[in-house]
């Protein structure tokens, strides 16, 4: 047993009583929820400053709106509500808007999730 000060630890509770396949099940997070982030899109266009305006209108009139980049040359800038935590809840805030919308999720599986600014809201 030699220095073994780089080893890393991992507390956790154990109960003799419960098979290990339950207790791992129980503590591990949602797959869709963890796989992706929703958002409820009202428009997507090539221009960015008609996709902020249309967002600050948007948060003007009190909502949670925000401008995503591209993140190809070919895609569009998306306006967007959200993010939300569940398919549902966004369909619902979609359904309230009085907007055309649908639901626009980003696959965090294949994407960095560092380049989808998720912050920017205006």
């Amino acid at each position: 047993m030699e220095d073994r000060a780089g080893d890393r630890w991992l507390p956790f509770a154990w109960d003799p009583r419960r098979p290990a396949l339950e207790f791992a099940r129980e503590g591990a997070p949602d797959e869709e929820e963890a796989a992706e982030i929703i958002y409820v899109q009202v428009s997507s266009t090539s221009n960015r400053n008609w996709a902020a305006s249309l967002a600050d209108n948007l948060v003007r009139a009190g909502m949670r709106a925000s401008v995503l980049d591209p993140r190809t040359p070919d895609e569009p800038f998306r306006v967007v509500l959200g993010p939300f935590p569940t398919r549902e809840e966004a369909e619902a805030t979609g359904r309230t808007t009085g907007l055309p919308f649908w639901i626009f999720t980003v696959d965090t599986t294949t994407v960095d999730t560092a380049a989808v600014d998720t912050t920017r809201i205006f």
